[in-house]
């Protein structure tokens, strides 16, 4: 700007140069209004810097206001009906990013809404800091001079004339109190709180889910066990939790609320974990009773092998021959269902991958096997004659 002035001075008489320098003073300055009389040639030089440093400070609050509503409406929430629009979808692209996580006893949003609005704030606050470190220019401290001489000239005599002083504002200062600028600093200060009831709402959505955390799954199995559970209900309990995984696993990987696009990963991974302890904690109650059976039956087997292993050569050898095989006949039915329950137990735990490292799922292959063998044995041993020998005393 000064280079233009200097540029029109020289091509100026130097007559016409009188107090176009400095602060460019009134050459008939109004004695009544104490002003400038705005029609000298230095008044319009005066006047002619006022436009241009308006201009430049009208061009910094454009600017602003511009990267303001800029990202305004990249915030702003497409209405339903708006949503076939291509374009509108993608300017609906969400501009920030959380996750949705499990904080027993609650589903919650990292970083929170509060954390995201605080972020956008200093993002706002950064824009309007940008003109911070551009001087003023050279005629607002002109222009202040010059209202400070008028105001003294108009309260001359007066006692208080500080207090009509008018105040040198930065430039920073100036876009902040802008009305445009300051309006939309309004709106942008609550534009991701605003999501709150929708955040909420979509929170909701998990709920369904909150049996997993706010029950003890070791307390639930006690009482579970109480009603001496068959196991077709330790199948069903075991399944449910099952297809309760099943259903996180296809839950969406993200969701949006409104500017926010928020990663559903996390909080789908810690209710598959607690899915999975749910589902160990059953399984470790059908391990402990199958396994319980399975010892059971391996140790009648082992005994009554042993028993009928023993040769015949006197009466009392006959008679505990006969009593072995009594006991076998009677306990038949029994020990081939619990060998059955024991081995439909074991699947049912394979087929749900919940394996436990105390060895019984493999000791579970050879039980049929050695109940067979001892089936055999029985009739080996009759078959050697044993109940065709009747005691005589």
């Amino acid at each position: 700007m000064y280079e233009l002035i200097e540029d029109l001075k020289r091509k100026m008489k130097p007559a016409d140069r009188v107090n176009l320098e400095a602060a460019f003073p009134c050459l008939q300055p109004d004695t009544k209004q104490k002003t400038r009389c705005q029609d000298c040639l230095p008044c319009s030089f005066y006047n002619m810097m006022g436009q241009l440093c308006q201009k430049n400070t009208d061009a910094l609050a454009k600017c602003t206001k511009l990267s303001l509503d800029a990202l305004k409406q990249r915030l702003r929430v497409v209405n339903s009906k708006d949503r076939s629009n291509t374009r509108c979808l993608a300017a609906q692209s969400p501009l920030f990013r959380a996750a949705i996580q499990l904080e027993i006893p609650n589903v919650v949003i990292r970083p929170s809404l509060d954390d995201i609005q605080s972020a956008l704030n200093r993002a706002v606050n950064t824009v309007l800091s940008m003109a911070k470190d551009i001087p003023l220019w050279t005629f607002a401290h002109l222009q202040h001079q010059q209202l400070q001489v008028e105001n003294v000239l108009r309260d001359t005599g007066d006692d208080d004339t500080m207090t009509k002083q008018v105040v040198l504002k930065p430039l920073a200062r100036q876009l902040s109190e802008h009305k445009d600028i300051s309006k939309l600093v309004v709106q942008l200060g609550s534009i991701v709180s605003a999501l709150k009831t929708d955040a909420k709402d979509h929170l909701k959505g998990f709920s369904c889910f909150s049996s997993l955390w706010s029950q003890d799954p070791e307390e639930r199995v006690k009482e579970f066990l109480e009603s001496s559970p068959t196991l077709s209900e330790f199948s069903a309990q075991i399944a449910s939790y099952s297809c309760l995984e099943a259903q996180i696993a296809e839950m969406p990987a993200t969701s949006t609320v409104g500017s926010v696009q928020l990663d559903v990963e996390p909080v789908k991974l810690s209710l598959s974990q607690e899915c999975r302890h749910w589902k160990r904690a059953f399984g470790a109650a059908l391990n402990g009773k199958a396994s319980a059976d399975m010892e059971e039956v391996y140790g009648f087997i082992d005994g009554l092998g042993k028993r009928l292993s023993r040769p015949v050569e006197h009466l009392e050898d006959v008679r505990g021959a006969m009593a072995a095989l009594k006991e076998v006949r009677e306990a038949e039915v029994r020990i081939d269902m619990t060998v059955g329950h024991v081995e439909e137990a074991f699947a049912l735990l394979n087929r749900h991958e919940l394996l436990f490292r105390d060895g019984n799922a493999e000791r579970v292959d050879s039980l049929a096997y050695v109940w067979r063998k001892l089936n055999s044995q029985v009739g080996a041993v009759r078959r050697g004659g044993v109940e065709g020998h009747v005691p005589t005393g």
